[in-house]
């Protein structure tokens, strides 16, 4: 096209991108601030998200419904969705797929199950869409939603406030403000991530060092709360945090003792409740935390944590560490009656293994020391 026709044309160009993916060296970045060089007027629409009475507006005339019977939905898709009307349409696919949201015949309208779309599992897209938006937050919120995310994707307003009052932290406000921000959930007196991705994108924000370190602080600041207010599921929940930190973080002697001891409440505990899976963990754990030469200065709780690791080990198939469990307390027991549990563990692994004539042999000789 000549130089003429090019005066004599006028061309209109539209484009569209999403301004939270763009920096200043972004491709479209330079090239609208080559094109004001030539003068050539440029104007920026911004697409706000919906508010909510749009998505409303928007749900009603698509169930034909009136829009104060929709607004309990409409809610819900707002805050599921941060008002992108592409997504509040993803949505509403997914729940009439689900069967969430379905025609009655009997009431001749579209209804929906309120609580099971609060549950629903949001798609990938939306939670790519929110996670974007996670480096948009305040940095309290975002340090708050890491405290969050070191408990899994959820947790109980109970446990975080009590928490935060502990650690001098003003967590529940700033985990509000992420709630408002449709990052979280707040329901049935509990904290929800609305996505795993969102969860895995907060505990992924903390350099590994200090996920460690936060999650050991957090540990022992529940075990300090479960004391006093004698919490048992509060003990599991320290230990499992401590755990999650490691031994190299104990500070000292004292403290790894402090440490193994909790592991073993927290191991008993999970015996009780038949869970032995746990229960091993936590005893392993506590093993890991005795202090060098704990056979001598810290006998009965060696005895112990010994002889109640390898009964877990039974019971979970864990053979190999299992010998060597017993091992250790044949070699450190101080008398027999000391040893009497462990033997009673190898007599009990010998008759599940098929040694019988060897498991007799044991009973007996056990019988005559």
């Amino acid at each position: 096209m000549s130089g003429s026709a090019v005066r004599d044309h006028r061309f209109f160009f539209m484009a569209s991108c999403r301004d939270d993916e763009m920096n200043e060296t972004h491709p479209l970045t330079n090239m609208l601030a080559l094109v004001d060089t030539f003068g050539i007027k440029t104007t920026t629409i911004r697409l706000t998200p919906m508010s909510k009475d749009a998505v409303n507006e928007f749900v009603s005339a698509t169930l034909s419904l009136l829009p104060r019977i929709t607004r309990s939905l409409a809610n819900i898709l707002h805050q599921r969705s941060k008002g992108s009307p592409i997504f509040v349409k993803q949505l509403m696919v997914e729940m009439s797929r689900q069967r969430y949201l379905y025609p009655s015949l009997t009431r001749r309208r579209w209804v929906w199950e309120v609580e099971k779309i609060r549950d629903m599992k949001i798609p990938e897209s939306v939670a790519t869409f929110i996670l974007n938006s996670l480096n948009r937050l305040p940095s309290e919120v975002l340090s708050a939603l890491c405290s969050l995310s070191c408990f899994g994707t959820t947790a109980g307003i109970e446990l975080i406030e009590a928490l935060g009052a502990e650690v001098q932290q003003d967590l529940i406000k700033h985990l509000d403000e992420a709630v408002a921000e449709s990052v979280l959930d707040k329901r049935n007196n509990s904290y929800y991530f609305v996505h795993d991705k969102l969860q895995e994108a907060a505990y992924s924000a903390m350099n590994p060092e200090d996920r460690r370190r936060t999650h050991f602080l957090y540990g022992l600041s529940l075990a300090r709360i479960a004391a006093r207010q004698r919490d048992d599921k509060l003990i599991m929940i320290a230990s499992t945090q401590i755990n999650l930190g490691g031994p190299e973080l104990v500070a000292d002697d004292d403290q790894a003792v402090q440490v193994a001891k909790l592991n073993l409440d927290a191991g008993k505990k999970a015996m009780k409740m038949s869970d032995f899976f746990s229960a091993y963990s936590f005893f392993e754990y506590g093993i890991s935390y005795l202090p060098k030469g704990h056979w001598d200065t810290n006998y009965d709780l060696s005895l112990d944590m010994f002889n109640l690791s390898a009964g877990c080990a039974l019971v979970n198939a864990e053979h190999k560490n299992l010998k060597f469990l017993l091992e250790q307390i044949m070699h450190n027991a101080n008398c027999a009656n000391d040893k009497f549990r462990a033997i009673m563990i190898s007599i009990t692994f010998k008759m599940w293994s098929g040694q019988i004539a060897e498991a007799i042999k044991m009973t007996t000789s056990t019988k005559l020391e």
